[in-house]
C-alpha cells in the first residue's frame, strides 16, 4: 500500500507489469489507510500499474467483490471501461494457462456487451 512512496519502485512495478492486488475494504479494516479517499489505488491506476481489485477475506470483512467495484466506481470515479480493465488485469495476473485466459477473455467480452453499468 505504500508503494507510492518510492517512484523508482513504482516505475519498476509498472514496467515489469507486476500486478498489485488491491483490497480496499481490508486496508481500511486493518488501518493501513485512514479512509478510503486516502487509499493510493487511483495513483497506481493512473500511473499505469496493473492493479486488481480483491476482497482479501470476504468472511471477515463481510463484503464481496461487487462491493469493492462499487467503491472504485463511487469513490475514485471509474467508469465501465476502467472496471473492465481491472477485471482483465485480474485475468492476466491469474495463474491460468494462456489458452484458458484467452477463452475467458472471449466470454467476458461477450458478457460485457450485455452488461448494464449504472452511472454512465
Amino acid at each position: 500500500t505504500h508503494l507510492y512512496e518510492d517512484e523508482n519502485i513504482m516505475k519498476f512495478v509498472r514496467d515489469e507489469e507486476i500486478a498489485l492486488e488491491i483490497c480496499l475494504t481490508s486496508n481500511i479494516h486493518t488501518q493501513v489507510v485512514d479512509n478510503i479517499e486516502d487509499h493510493p489505488f487511483k495513483k497506481y491506476y493512473d500511473y499505469g500499474i496493473k492493479v486488481t481489485i480483491n476482497t482479501d477475506d470476504p468472511s471477515v470483512s463481510d463484503i464481496d467483490l461487487n462491493h469493492e467495484f462499487v467503491l472504485v466506481k463511487d469513490v475514485f470515479g471509474l467508469n465501465f471501461e476502467d472496471i473492465k480493465k481491472l477485471i482483465f488485469n485480474s485475468l492476466e495476473a491469474s495463474f491460468l494457462k494462456k489458452e484458458d485466459k484467452n477463452s475467458l477473455r472471449k466470454e467476458f467480452e461477450k458478457e460485457f456487451k450485455n452488461f448494464n453499468f449504472k452511472g454512465e
